[in-house]
């Protein structure tokens, strides 16, 4: 599973999420693995808010899991003439087997606490 999601930078950030999601596609068909989209929120920019991409095939997450972070590009955009800094975060999750799973509820315990006191600032005073 693959997450992206544009950050710093405005609408320059949502392109560069957007090339980021169109590079993964590209490097996930050349490698022969599936890409699948979902949950692609676009601005009205044309760019990427945010994005899911189910990705599946032999050895991708071992080649695609130091991905994950923030990534930044310099670029003068096609209005302007200073460099804009843009930044996506990009979360790069294994896919895991379903299991069966049973709580029993006799191992299950909750406790509920309050605070007692003057409270306030004064919890930081002692």
């Amino acid at each position: 599973l693959v997450e992206i999601r544009a950050a710093a930078g405005g609408d320059e950030a949502s392109v560069f999420a957007k090339d980021l999601l169109g590079m993964y596609e590209k490097y996930c068909q050349a490698k022969g693995w599936r890409f699948a989209a979902h949950d692609v929120r676009r601005t009205e920019f044309g760019g990427v808010a945010s994005a899911m991409a189910e990705v599946t095939g032999e050895g991708c997450y071992a080649a695609l899991r130091f991905e994950s972070g923030v990534h930044r590009v310099q670029r003068v955009p096609t209005n302007d003439v200073r460099i804009h800094t843009s930044t996506a975060s990009v979360v790069v999750l294994p896919g895991v087997d379903q299991i069966e799973f049973t709580l029993d509820e006799n191992d299950v315990r909750i406790d509920t606490f309050r605070a007692s006191g003057a409270g306030g600032q004064h919890v930081n005073t002692t």
